[in-house]
């Protein structure tokens, strides 16, 4: 009797993990693969040359994205803030209506810097940039908003 009732238990937990396995691997791997597959848009995936403009001058950093059908995942790298150090950002968001909207997060060991950055797509004959703003907060705790434009470092095709 006890081994029917531990078999029923053990049998209910496999049952259970294998479809926490299926219902992740479902959500993580492929509804982004099939979105990926579906999306007509534009695609904004590959490495961009981001400029700060600012009254002072502009400002350049290099963002890395990755694109699966709506979804952009991506990295930034701010070279070197007005103290010599370099700062890494993650960011992650969505590209629809041909509007990039991006959270970002400083990786690394500060972690303290965070923000946003919504960009229209724009094509000018052969140029592709974004062009927007980014919002943050600065040391003091107020919010900065700049104007970016995102270049595309590298020739890719485009719908």
């Amino acid at each position: 009797m006890t081994e029917h009732i531990i078999g029923g238990l053990l049998g209910g937990v496999l049952a259970s993990i294998i479809v926490l396995v299926f219902a992740l691997w479902w959500q993580r791997m492929f509804i982004p693969w099939i979105e990926n597959r579906l999306y007509k848009g534009p695609r904004i995936d590959g490495t961009w040359q981001s400029i700060i403009i600012r009254d002072e001058g502009e400002f350049n950093e290099q963002a890395e994205l990755q694109q699966f059908g709506y979804r952009i995942k991506g990295t930034q790298v701010y070279p070197k803030d007005r103290f010599g150090r370099s700062h890494t950002y993650s960011m992650e968001g969505e590209f629809r209506d041909r509007t990039l909207a991006l959270v970002f997060h400083e990786t690394g060991l500060s972690e303290v810097d965070s923000g946003a950055y919504v960009l229209s797509y724009k094509t000018i004959g052969p140029e592709i940039s974004l062009e927007g703003h980014g919002v943050w907060r600065d040391h003091e705790g107020k919010l900065v908003v700049e104007k970016y434009k995102w270049i595309r470092s590298e020739k890719q095709p485009h719908a």
